[in-house]
C-alpha cells in the first residue's frame, strides 16, 4: 500500500526506526490492531503513515517550501486522482475466394483464398493529480470498503486552514491537491496477411473395402506486421519533495470536482470528492500537452526539479514526423507452410458382435520461418528523470530541515548516480532476429458404436500452439522501479519463442437414452512442453563502458512439460415427450474437473531464479486461465418463433500470470466467479429476429488475488465490476431468392400438312398435282358368230 511502513492509528510519528525512518511505537491499549484472518492475511483495519519522507519545509519555517502542516500533512500515504480517455479505433478487411469443382463421383477439389489487412490505432492519455491519506479498510465483504481520511499527523506545528478542515473539505479543496505526473501512449500499427489451401479428397465407395474417404492438401499463410507501440511514457510534473504546483496555483478552468455517485452501485463507500483535470485529453492532447508544461515551468520557476516527463513526440530520439523512439517500432514477419494427408475408413457392419467402428489417421507436416526486426538500446536519461547532477537531483535542505536520506535513485549514491547518467544514452542498435521450427503432428481418432444408442470415443493426438505475434516482436523497454529502493526493469519481446507442443489423449463414452438426448462422460491426459509464460530474468546490459542489471520480464518457453487431466460429465436434452407448448423446453449442463501442473515454484523469487523455491517449499503452480472446478448451467425454450436462454457458468479460481507486471512480479489468480446472463428471441419471418440479451445479470465482480509466499497464500489485489449489459437486437438473414427455373424448351414444329392428294380411276391414290395414269385401251369386241342357213 505504501514505500514506507504503515501502522495501525495510534502508533506515534518517529523517526527512531534505522537511518531515521519510522518504527513501529504503539502504545499498548492505545491503539486498535489490524485484524488477520486465520492464516494471518490482513483483512481489517485503520492505516496510517505516521511519517513519510520528505515533503518539503515546515509550516512556517521561514526557508524553502513551507507546504508540510499548511497544504502537505506530514503522514498519510500518497494517492493519485488519475484522469484518463483512451481512443480506440481497430479496422479489420478480409476477403475470399473459395472454389470447388467434382471431378465424378470419386475426386473432388477445393481451393480457397483470402487476404486480411489490419490496422490498430490508440491514443492514451492520463494526467494524476496526488494527496495523502490514511486508509480505513475492510475487505472481508464481497466488495472491499476503503474510507479516506485527512491523515491523523499533520505536524508541528500545523496551519489553521488544515487543521481545522474536515475530511471532504481536505479532499475537495483544491489548495491541498497538487499535479504530479502525466503519461501518454500511443499506437499505429498495420497487419497484412495472404493465405491459401488445397484438398483434393478421393472417395472409395465401396470399391476398396472398409476404406471410405482419403483426403490430402496443403496450407500457406504470409503474415507481416509494422508495429509502432509507444512505451507508457509516465513522467513527472511536479513532487512535494521538489517544488510542488498545487491547484489552486495553476489550474483555473483546467480544473473540477468529481464525485463518484454509484460507486461499484452503492456496494461500498465511494471515493471523497475531489479536483481532477477538466480537459478533453483526445481531442484536446495538444491542448492538455500545453498545460501539464505550464505546470512544470511553474514549478522551475518555484524552485523545482522534479519535471521529467516529455511528452511522445518531444522526447530526445523520436523519429521525425512520428510519436516513436526507433526501439519502439518493429517488422514482424511470419511464414507459415504446412501439409496433410488423412485416411477415413469405417463400416456399416460390425466388426465384431454388433460392434461398429469408424475414425481416421492422419499426419500434418508445419514449418514456419519467422523475422524480427527491432532496435535494441537503453533509456535515456530524460526518461530516468536524472538529467539532473546528483547535487541538485538528490539534494536535502541544509539543518534545521529534518536530515531525511533522499530515497529511489538517489540510494545509488553519487557515485552510482553518475555511472547511470553515464549509462543512459539513448541509443539503440537495429537487431534483426530470425527463427524457424518444423514438426510432425500425428492424429487418431477412433469410434465404436457399441449400440444403437451408445457410442465409444477415443482420440490421440499431438498439436502445435504458435506464439502471438505481440509476443514475438523484437524490443527491449528498459524503465526503473523505486517500490522497494532504486531497481531498473524491462519488458521484453522474444523472437526466438518455439510454439507450444501438446500430446492429448483422449476417451468418451456417449448415451443417447432420446431423439435430443444424451449423457456423456469423457476423460482427458494432456503434455504440454514449452508451454509460454511471464518469465522474470537478471540481464546485464553494457552501454557506454558500463554495465547495469536489469530485471527483464518478458514472454519465455518452459522447458519442462505442464500436464492437465481430468474429466467432464455433460447431459442434454429437449423435453419433447411434454404435451403442447411444454415440449419446447430443455437443458444443457456439464461439469469439468481439471487438474494442472505448471510452474515449479522456485522460479517465484522476484527475477533470480534459483533451484530452490525462496520460501522453502516446492510446488508448482497450475497452467495459466485453468480452473479446477467447472461448471455451466443452461434452461432453453424453443418452440415455432419463440427462443430463451437462460445460462449460469461458474469456475472457481485460475491463474492469469505467473509474473505480475510490476515488482515483485508475485503470481496473480483471478478469485472464483459466475455469471449469469439470459437471451430471447422472436423470428418476425424465417428471415428476420427481433430479441434483447442481459449479460452478467448479478452484477457479478471480478476479484484478483496475489499470490505472495510459496505456500500459497493469497491475499486481494484489485476488484472490478463490469456492469449488467443489455443489447437489443435485430437480426437479419439476407438470402437471395432462387433464380427462376428455365425456360421450357420450345415445343417442336408441328409437322408439314400432308399433301393434296386424288384418287384415280383405276383406284390409285397420286398427289393432286399429278396426272392420273391414262386407262388402259378396252379390249376388242368378239367376232361375230357364222350365219346358220
Amino acid at each position: 500500500m505504501s514505500e514506507y511502513n504503515t501502522y495501525p492509528a495510534g502508533c506515534q510519528p518517529n523517526g527512531n526506526g534505522p537511518g531515521g525512518t519510522t518504527r513501529a511505537e504503539c502504545p499498548v491499549g492505545g491503539f486498535q490492531n489490524y485484524q488477520y484472518d486465520d492464516d494471518g492475511i490482513f483483512e481489517s483495519g485503520y492505516i496510517t503513515v505516521p511519517t513519510g519522507g520528505w515533503r518539503g519545509s515546515p509550516y512556517g519555517a521561514g526557508w524553502g517550501t513551507q507546504v508540510v502542516g499548511d497544504r502537505v500533512p506530514v503522514g498519510g500515504m500518497q494517492h493519485s486522482l488519475a484522469r484518463r480517455q483512451v481512443d480506440d479505433d481497430n479496422k479489420v478487411t478480409d476477403m475470399g475466394v473459395n472454389f470447388k469443382y467434382n471431378v465424378d463421383d470419386h475426386w473432388s477439389f477445393a481451393v480457397d483464398a483470402q487476404r486480411v489487412k489490419a490496422k490498430h490505432d490508440n491514443l492514451d492519455v492520463s494526467v494524476f493529480g496526488s494527496n495523502f491519506a490514511d486508509q480505513e479498510v475492510d475487505l472481508t465483504g464481497n466488495s472491499p470498503d476503503v474510507i479516506l481520511h485527512k491523515p491523523l499527523n499533520l505536524g508541528n506545528p500545523t496551519s489553521p486552514e488544515l487543521s481545522g478542515a474536515t475530511d471532504d473539505e481536505y479532499f475537495s479543496n483544491p489548495r491541498y491537491t497538487f499535479w504530479r505526473a502525466a503519461m501518454d501512449h500511443a499506437e499505429k500499427s498495420r497487419g497484412d496477411q495472404w493465405s491459401f489451401r488445397g484438398d483434393i479428397t478421393y472417395n472409395f465407395l465401396d470399391d476398396v473395402p472398409f476404406l471410405r474417404r482419403a483426403k490430402f492438401g496443403a496450407r500457406y499463410a504470409d503474415r507481416d506486421q509494422t508495429v509502432k507501440y509507444s512505451t507508457y511514457n509516465w513522467g513527472s510534473l511536479s513532487e512535494v519533495w521538489s517544488t510542488a504546483v498545487f491547484m489552486d496555483q495553476v489550474g483555473g478552468a483546467n480544473v473540477e470536482q468529481y464525485s463518484f455517485n454509484n460507486f461499484f452501485r452503492g456496494d461500498t463507500t465511494r471515493p471523497p470528492t475531489a479536483n481532477y483535470y477538466a480537459g478533453d485529453l483526445i481531442d484536446g492532447y495538444q491542448n492538455a500537452i500545453d498545460f501539464f508544461e505550464s505546470v512544470q515551468a511553474a514549478g522551475v520557476a518555484g524552485g523545482g526539479s522534479a519535471n521529467s516527463w516529455n511528452s511522445l513526440a518531444n522526447r530526445p530520439g523520436v523519429v521525425p514526423g512520428t510519436l516513436f523512439l526507433p526501439s519502439e517500432i518493429q517488422e514482424v514477419s511470419e511464414t507459415n507452410k504446412a501439409a496433410y494427408a488423412m485416411l477415413n475408413f469405417g463400416s456399416d457392419e460390425p466388426i465384431f458382435g454388433n460392434v461398429r467402428l469408424d475414425g481416421n489417421i492422419g499426419i500434418r507436416y508445419v514449418t514456419t520461418k519467422v523475422t524480427s526486426l527491432g532496435s535494441i538500446g537503453v533509456p535515456s536519461q530524460s526518461a530516468l528523470g536524472i538529467t539532473n547532477p546528483f547535487a541538485i537531483r538528490c539534494a536535502v535542505p541544509p539543518p534545521p530541515a529534518p536530515q531525511v536520506p533522499p530515497t529511489g535513485v538517489c540510494l545509488l549514491g553519487p557515485a552510482g548516480y553518475a555511472d547511470l547518467q553515464t549509462w543512459a544514452t539513448g541509443q539503440t542498435t537495429e537487431d534483426l532476429a530470425k527463427n524457424d521450427y518444423h514438426y510432425w503432428l500425428p492424429s487418431l481418432n477412433l469410434k465404436f458404436g457399441l449400440t444403437n444408442d451408445l457410442i465409444l470415443r477415443f482420440a490421440a493426438s499431438k498439436n502445435l500452439a504458435r506464439p502471438e505475434m505481440a509476443n514475438i516482436r523484437n524490443f527491449l523497454t528498459i524503465g526503473s522501479d523505486t517500490s522497494a529502493g532504486f531497481q531498473l526493469t524491462a519488458t521484453a519481446g522474444n523472437p526466438f519463442l518455439k510454439p507450444a507442443i501438446s500430446k492429448n489423449f483422449d476417451a468418451s463414452l456417449e448415451w443417447y437414452f432420446a431423439r435430443v438426448g444424451s449423457l456423456t462422460f469423457n476423460a482427458f491426459y494432456k503434455t504440454i512442453h514449452n508451454f509460454f509464460f511471464q518469465d522474470v530474468t537478471n540481464r546485464d546490459i553494457t552501454s557506454n563502458g558500463i554495465t547495469q542489471t536489469v530485471i527483464v520480464r518478458g514472454p519465455a518457453n518452459y522447458d519442462g512439460n505442464g500436464k492437465v487431466k481430468g474429466f467432464e460429465i455433460a447431459y442434454q436434452q429437449t423435453f419433447d415427450f411434454l404435451p403442447g407448448l411444454l415440449s419446447g423446453f430443455g437443458i444443457n449442463a456439464n461439469y469439468t474437473h481439471i487438474k494442472s501442473k505448471g510452474l515449479p515454484n522456485s522460479m517465484l523469487n522476484g527475477g533470480a531464479p534459483v533451484n530452490t523455491p525462496p520460501g522453502g517449499v516446492s510446488g508448482n503452480l497450475p497452467l495459466e486461465q485453468l480452473s479446477k472446478h467447472n461448471v455451466n448451467i443452461e434452461g432453453f425454450y424453443e418452440k415455432g418463433p419463440v427462443s430463451f436462454r437462460l445460462a449460469y457458468n461458474w469456475r472457481s479460481k485460475f491463474l492469469l500470470t505467473a509474473a505480475d507486471v510490476i515488482f515483485p512480479y508475485d503470481p496473480i489468480f483471478n478469485d472464483k466467479t459466475g455469471q449469469l446472463d439470459a437471451s430471447a428471441f422472436f423470428s418476425v419471418t424465417k428471415d428476420i429476429k427481433v430479441g434483447v440479451q442481459a449479460v452478467n445479470l448479478t452484477n457479478e465482480v471480478t476479484k484478483t488475488l496475489q499470490q505472495f509466499t510459496t505456500t500459497g497464500l493469497l491475499g486481494p489485489r484489485s476488484y472490478f465490476m463490469n456492469d449488467r449489459r443489455f443489447s437489443f437486437i435485430l437480426r437479419g438473414t439476407f438470402t437471395p431468392a432462387p433464380p427462376p427455373p428455365p425456360a421450357p424448351p420450345p415445343p417442336p414444329p408441328p409437322p408439314p400438312p400432308p399433301p393434296a392428294t386424288q384418287t384415280c380411276a383405276d383406284g390409285s391414290v397420286i398427289l393432286a398435282t399429278d396426272a392420273c395414269p391414262v386407262p388402259p385401251p378396252p379390249p376388242p369386241p368378239p367376232p361375230p358368230a357364222p350365219e346358220r342357213g
